[in-house]
């Protein structure tokens, strides 16, 4: 089970089948146009990585609700890694650089709300 946690609740659920995820490690300053204000890169090892996922999403609800017409769907998107410091806390989340899906609100909606909810 996959979710996003927003102020009022749980945002998203759904079930990931046939995932593939490919990393690798990318020049920081690649990134650094589309990191949004108060986040960071997140290193792993000293090295910035990024991926492209690949996955069926399933059973997709906004709020525990069904989607209509966007409950099973295929998706490949392009991240990277950040980190939102609060005091002493880390909150650790993904920035998408693209997605694809059938619908194009899929991707919308998922960069809107993963930058508002890290």
């Amino acid at each position: 089970m996959s979710c996003a946690e927003s102020s009022r609740g749980v945002f998203l659920t759904a079930r990931w089948r046939h995932l593939v995820m490919l990393s690798y490690a990318i020049d920081p300053s690649v990134l650094e146009s589309y990191l949004p204000p108060q986040l960071e890169l997140d290193f792993w090892q000293d090295k910035t990585y990024i991926s492209l996922v690949g996955f069926e999403f399933l059973e997709a609800r906004l709020f525990g609700v069904p989607i209509p017409f966007h409950q099973s769907f295929p998706e490949v998107n392009l991240r990277f890694y950040v980190i939102r410091r609060i005091g002493r806390a880390e909150r650790r989340g993904v920035i998408f650089i693209r997605e694809i899906a059938p619908r194009r609100c899929v991707g919308v909606v998922a960069r809107r709300v993963t930058t508002r909810a890290i």
